[in-house]
């Protein structure tokens, strides 16, 4: 079993929840592998949501710069 001290505790569940489903422990490298797909995960996810709202943003700005939107 690894101790992982100064790894977050959200993470700590998933790596042991998923080592669970299989019998076997995971090594330390398959441990830090899973953290780094798990970070790399929600890295995307975050830019993806920051594209987003900034694309909702430009739009929001350029209806209300428009001025045929401002006439109808």
């Amino acid at each position: 079993m690894i101790i992982m001290a100064n790894c977050p505790i959200a993470i700590r569940v998933i790596l042991s929840y998923n080592s669970s489903q299989g019998g076997d422990f995971m090594t330390e490298a398959e441990a830090y592998h899973e953290m780094y797909l798990t970070m790399a995960r929600a890295a995307e996810q975050a830019i993806r949501l920051l594209a987003e709202a900034q694309q909702a943003c430009e739009t929001l700005y350029v209806e209300s710069t428009d001025p045929q939107a401002a006439d109808t």
